[in-house]
């Protein structure tokens, strides 16, 4: 679990990521860079807006990065809540990897993605951006989010990076490569902070489940 300083308050958020883009389906590093939404990814988001119609989302805070503008102008077509865009939700930095293709990095890196891997939260692309300075900065945001409003139920849109770092603080892990994963793609995840610690609420969440 993770501490905060924040108010004694209880604030449930929502992890989605961006719909799929161009670069996810050429199976490009994306990271900072950026490309639009494919079809699909604009199918998976409206899926998505139907789902979160009505369960009483109260803001959306997000990324900066246009794939994330394009997934939030979606789903607000619908939800109509209000927006606040942070830097500090933006993907990993990948560095030289960024826009090469993940068979690329494999071959061209593979000595040094194999030390990275090992690194766990110290994992860095060369000229990029560790973990934990991802995990320091989202932390960051979201801390900041509470001084700011007070929104129980927030949406935190944002990229898969970014979500892996935010749930596996939360649950303690060390982000080495004998650890089971615990976030499956194409899912939505909660968590919640509770003053002073957050903890993982439901994972992997699906838009035909059913809520109990």
């Amino acid at each position: 679990m993770i501490s905060s300083t924040a108010a004694n308050s209880s604030f449930t958020y929502g992890l989605l990521r961006h719909g799929e883009t161009v670069w996810n389906s050429e199976k490009r590093v994306q990271g900072h860079g950026n490309s639009p939404l494919t079809p699909f990814g604009r199918k998976q988001i409206q899926i998505w807006t139907k789902y979160l119609a009505g369960q009483g989302w109260q803001r959306i805070i997000c990324s900066d990065l246009g794939r994330v503008r394009e997934t939030v102008a979606i789903i607000n077509s619908i939800l109509q809540l209000p927006v606040t865009e942070d830097p500090r939700l933006r993907e990993q930095n990948w560095g030289e990897w960024e826009g090469m293709t993940v068979d690329d990095v494999y071959r061209d890196y593979a000595e040094v993605l194999d030390i990275q891997v090992k690194a766990g939260w110290e994992f860095r692309p060369p000229a990029g951006e560790s973990r934990s300075e991802i995990r320091t900065r989202v932390f960051a945001a979201l801390e900041s989010h509470r001084q700011k409003y007070d929104d129980k139920k927030t949406l935190v849109v944002c990229h898969l990076g970014v979500i892996k770092c935010l749930i596996y603080a939360v649950a303690g892990r060390s982000f080495l490569p004998d650890e089971p994963s615990l976030v499956r793609k194409g899912c939505m995840h909660e968590i919640v902070y509770s003053a002073p610690t957050y903890q993982l609420a439901n994972l992997n969440i699906t838009p035909d489940r059913v809520e109990k």
